[in-house]
């Protein structure tokens, strides 16, 4: 029986953890499409910093490195791009290609680093969907461990800022091909319908930022799959997973 357990923030972080689960990140608006994307584009690595003192400091030290991220759904000052798959996509390849990455979100980096001593963490989203689900399949089978997938929510707020992560767990968790799946209901409706409704749709909505929104609840438009390959206290390392 292949089991598949979903669940929302802090407490999935750490069940994935007490399990040492391979597990699954889904920040669906909008950290895993631009993760997923920024790789998709050639980025060497990305390392993903919770806090932005943290970020500046590897930034002063390393000044060559592209900056990516928000804080509040909008792009921090001074950084290159905004954790937005559209500004990713129109981006030239060759803003992105072989660039190291400082990348920062409101969530989903917290969710990644809280998840980083895990045997297996991957990106997942609606865009690599195939991709991601078969690679956790292989990295569950081979590593004989149990699959968790955390519906990140919104860092400081309630389970109903979570309903796009779950409904997009729930949509990888078809795609597993789940005999038993564990986890909050399943919300009903289309991906599409579910983001832009979500109490976190509608705040970027409201900010202007609905084409990120259809950009993200697009289904295998990546082959590629992030995966955590490294973390310290302030970051994790991700890079394009070998079999991704």
């Amino acid at each position: 029986m292949r089991q598949v357990t979903i669940g929302i923030g802090e407490r999935a972080t750490a069940l994935a953890v007490h399990q040492q689960a391979v597990t699954i990140v889904i920040d669906a608006l909008r950290a895993s499409s631009t993760l997923s994307l920024l790789f998709h584009k050639g980025a060497f690595e990305v390392l993903a910093f919770p806090e932005l003192k943290d970020l500046f400091e590897e930034k002063e030290r390393h000044p060559q490195c592209l900056l990516v991220g928000e804080r509040g759904a909008l792009k921090v000052p001074g950084f290159d791009y905004s954790n937005s798959p559209t500004e990713i996509e129109r981006a030239s390849d060759e803003d992105i290609k072989g660039k190291r990455v400082l990348f920062t979100s409101t969530t989903g980096v917290r969710r990644l680093l809280a998840v980083s001593s895990c045997p297996a963490v991957l990106v997942g989203c609606p865009a690599n969907a195939s991709s991601v689900c078969h690679l956790a399949v292989m990295r569950a089978k081979e590593l004989k461990k149990p699959l968790v997938i955390v519906a990140c929510g919104v860092w400081g707020k309630g389970a109903e800022w979570a309903l796009e992560d779950v409904a997009a767990a729930w949509f990888l968790a078809d795609r597993i091909g789940a005999d038993h799946v564990i986890g909050p209901d399943r919300p009903q409706g289309d991906l599409l319908t579910l983001f832009l409704s979500s109490p976190h749709g509608q705040t970027l909505r409201q900010l202007g930022l609905e084409e990120d929104i259809l950009w993200c609840a697009q289904v295998d438009t990546i082959g590629v799959v992030p995966e955590v390959i490294g973390a310290t206290p302030t970051y994790v390392r991700l890079a394009k997973a070998v079999n991704g």
